[in-house]
């Protein structure tokens, strides 16, 4: 599997539904991480748009395995993308008051639990793009991902898998770290394509829910301000 498959759909769904309950979303107010309540429509709007760019485009990617040394630039592309994704539906459930606690604690796609238990997807997609992608020169903020002694991780690359390290051969990419150890070199983190897209897909799906629960949100709204009036 090189391609991701997104249900397109789901975005279009989304935007039926707030456009079905306009009036209260345009006037839809939040407050996240206790800062002051503002407008949260223009963000609506951007989110919506954002997911329907961003869902055709991570599908239209094709991560076809190459040989040699070459870093993997369509790989970051896609985690950089994929985070955006996520990034939005995880905003536009704010704004709707929407509980991601029990998705967020879940670990049965990577099985990486870290060195104090308390590893989950999350934790792990978060330190995987954080290495190979956004922050290699200083990935330091993803402990329970890091060797013990280690107080940060810096990774030149990342390489396809082609059999260029004998002992690990059950993955599809290979991330090259260099950590703050002077007894050793490199270390390697071991990437399979398809728990990152099961990933994606699980977190993406969140939307059927989001969906449903923002028609109950909007109707209690709408129910409300009637009762005003």
């Amino acid at each position: 599997m090189s391609k991701i498959e997104l249900n397109s759909l789901l975005c279009s769904e989304l935007r039926n539904k707030i456009n079905e309950y306009q009036n209260y979303s345009i006037n839809k107010t939040h407050s996240i991480n206790n800062a002051k309540t503002e407008r949260g429509w223009d963000k609506i709007c951007a989110i919506m748009d954002r997911l329907d760019d961003t869902t055709l485009y991570l599908n239209s990617l094709d991560l076809k395995k190459g040989t040699g040394p070459l870093p993997v630039f369509d790989f970051y592309n896609f985690m950089n993308n994929s985070a955006t994704l996520i990034d939005c539906i995880n905003f536009l459930g704010q704004i709707f008051d929407y509980d991601f606690s029990e998705i967020d604690k879940e670990s049965d796609i990577f099985n990486q639990k870290g060195n104090d238990g308390s590893g989950t997807d999350k934790k792990y997609f978060e330190y995987l793009r954080s290495l190979c992608s956004i922050h290699p020169i200083e990935t330091s903020r993803h402990k329970i991902f890091q060797d013990d002694f280690t107080k940060i991780e810096c990774s030149p690359f990342v390489r396809w898998n082609d059999g260029f390290i004998a002992e690990k051969k059950d993955c599809d990419l290979i991330a090259i770290v260099y950590i703050n150890n002077p007894g050793s070199i490199t270390k390697y983190v071991y990437i399979k394509l398809e728990e990152i897209f099961k990933y994606i897909i699980k977190r993406f799906n969140v939307l059927n829910e989001l969906i449903k629960h923002i028609d109950d949100f909007l109707k209690i709204l709408k129910i409300n301000i009637e009762k005003i009036y």
